[in-house]
């Protein structure tokens, strides 16, 4: 009784538009004791949620052009430890390369897990594709498996889309989640005019007055003044930025005095007021 009630309550926050709070609720109610059930539905909700979601007019230009962040590194992988990931050499990476090897993520217990969840759902899959459980379930929209065609490319290629186990996605979730994370940092010159703020539960603006601003990009990319000029006024003012900031750091200074600012800032309590 009690997991048809707390499937219920979720079922109510979804349909006032709260997926991320129904998310968590069955998420950790499957926590305390993994159901078959719950993990199945928690694949539902996602869709239902990513589906729900406006996401704006988008990035613009589209696709994004980033140059190549290890032109050293040729046939083979690029590989960072965890604590250098930024939005940039993911991009980077990405177009250049295929993929980024991140290291320090996930513990070597939380690796032997994840393969072990991995390797599960490839052997349910291989035993009956048309098998209806936790470890593997094609997923399906209205009934109807979705991209039959790329499942099967993705299959010949040694591999499992994570939508169709939804034993694995739930595991995996959750080895990110005590992976220890406290604090996931998104760096976007245009996260405002994109409209990405409702994504990110503070918006932190670092601001640096104009003729230092045009100093440093004539001095660090060869900007003639009016290029320079004309690239920070393509973006918001630091007036406009700041009035949508819960947090602003003054970048006038050196690189330490910015890193003292977001050591204090990180530290101080959040109270959903503006912090600077």
């Amino acid at each position: 009784m009690e997991l048809v009630n707390r499937i219920d309550e979720a079922e109510q926050l979804a349909a006032q538009g709260r997926f991320a709070d129904a998310l968590d609720l069955l998420a950790a109610e499957n926590r305390v004791a993994a159901d078959a059930e719950l993990e199945l539905r928690l694949i539902d909700l996602r869709f239902r949620a990513a589906e729900a979601y406006d996401a704006g007019p988008g990035r613009t230009p589209w696709p994004p052009e980033y140059s190549d962040p290890f032109p050293e590194v040729v046939g083979k992988l690029p590989e960072i430890p965890a604590t250098a990931l930024t939005t940039d050499l993911l991009g980077g990476s990405v177009a250049h390369h295929g993929a980024l090897i991140v290291r320090g993520v996930f513990s070597p217990e939380q690796i032997d897990r994840t393969v072990d969840a991995i390797d599960r759902a490839q052997a349910h899959r291989d035993l009956d594709d048309a098998a209806d459980d936790r470890w593997y379930r094609p997923f399906e929209v209205n009934g109807r498996r979705v991209a039959p065609t790329l499942r099967q490319v993705v299959r010949d290629q040694g591999g499992t889309w994570l939508a169709d186990s939804p034993r694995s996605t739930a595991l995996v979730l959750d080895e990110l989640r005590a992976a220890g994370t406290q604090v996931v940092v998104i760096e976007a010159a245009v996260l405002l005019e994109a409209g990405w703020q409702d994504l990110t539960d503070e918006v932190w603006v670092v601001t640096v007055p104009e003729p230092i601003a045009m100093q440093r990009l004539i001095a660090r990319n060869g900007f003639s003044e009016d290029e320079a000029r004309s690239r920070i006024r393509a973006q918001l003012s630091n007036e406009e930025r700041a009035r949508h900031a819960d947090a602003v750091i003054d970048n006038s200074g050196s690189i330490e005095d910015a890193r003292v600012q977001v050591r204090q800032t990180l530290a101080a309590p959040s109270t959903g007021a503006k912090r600077s």
